[in-house]
């Protein structure tokens, strides 16, 4: 399947990974917490602190995608909102329906940066 030209804006199987993904936030199950079980210990972790999503939702209207992955892995599906040098912190790190990888980058300043599918 040919690939878009860039940059683009989100596709509908990426807005719904995100919106997947930013659902966790007010749960307080976006890095593990409420998830995770600790292997010494078997206790589940506990929940993080909520976070309110709505300033992260109203970020994919505008959204562009300026890069991909080029790993050649068919089950990767990584893109760029912001140029690859930028630093980027995990928001989000949670599990597609399929069974894969699932994480969302921000910067600093609470920009979305990345997705990751792997």
């Amino acid at each position: 399947m040919p690939q878009s030209p860039l940059p683009r804006p989100l596709t509908d199987q990426e807005k719904e990974w995100l919106k997947q993904a930013l659902a966790l936030l007010p749960t307080g199950e976006y890095f593990g917490g409420g998830r995770w079980v600790d292997a010494l210990t078997g206790e589940v972790a506990p929940p993080d602190p909520p976070i309110d999503p709505e300033p992260y939702l109203k970020q994919l209207d505008s959204l562009m995608v300026v890069g991909r992955c080029q790993c050649g892995d068919p089950r990767c599906h990584t893109v760029w909102f912001q140029p690859q040098r930028c630093r980027s912190y995990v928001l989000v790190h949670t599990s597609t329906g399929d069974g894969r990888e699932l994480v969302v980058f921000v910067d600093s300043e609470g920009r979305l940066t990345e997705l990751e599918v792997i």
